[in-house]
């Protein structure tokens, strides 16, 4: 009994007192902007996407102790197609994010934001997500455009012509 009258006499002490380590090593969460104004889900209104009607949800939410971003994306049309896409970002407080992207068709893409406030409006821009191209993004409270410029390949891998997109968006 005096053997285990020790043991438990240290574990209550270390369970009671201020030095204990109940998860003060954790970091705290990442003060960014970027994170709090696009956290939720938004929804597009319905836009022109390779000759078919399309719309879009994108839910963004603040995980592993508020140090990542997950961007869920599901895009559909008017022909049945539709599209998923998961994106993680390591947030940063400096405005500066990377991201990797995966979506449906195994493409894994990196990615990289930088943002700036111009009064209460957040700009964002990156790297683009699909093909060649950048993204620009505009939050506005409960409004987001997106302006995407990109270049696609066709089934040959050939270059096709640059498409330029405007997506707007309201916060659910």
């Amino acid at each position: 009994m005096k053997k285990l009258t020790l043991p438990l006499f240290v574990l209550a002490i270390l369970l009671t007192s201020n030095i204990s380590f109940s998860q003060s090593w954790l970091p705290k969460p990442v003060s960014s902007p970027y994170s709090e104004s696009i956290t939720g889900t938004w929804v597009s209104a319905p836009y022109e996407f390779m000759g078919n009607t399309t719309t879009e949800e994108i839910t963004c939410s603040s995980i592993l102790n508020g140090q990542f971003l997950e961007i869920d994306i599901v895009r559909s049309d008017n022909s049945g197609f539709t599209y998923n896409g998961k994106e993680i970002i390591k947030l940063t407080e400096d405005g500066t994010m990377n991201g990797i992207y995966f979506d449906i068709f195994g493409k894994e893409k990196n990615s990289t934001y930088t943002v700036t406030k111009d009064g209460e409006k957040l700009n964002i821009k990156s790297s683009s997500l699909i093909g060649n191209g950048t993204r620009e993004i505009i939050i506005d409270g409960q409004n987001m455009i997106q302006n995407v410029t990109f270049v696609m390949p066709d089934d040959s891998g050939t270059a096709m012509e640059e498409q330029k997109i405007s997506v707007s968006f309201t916060k659910k």
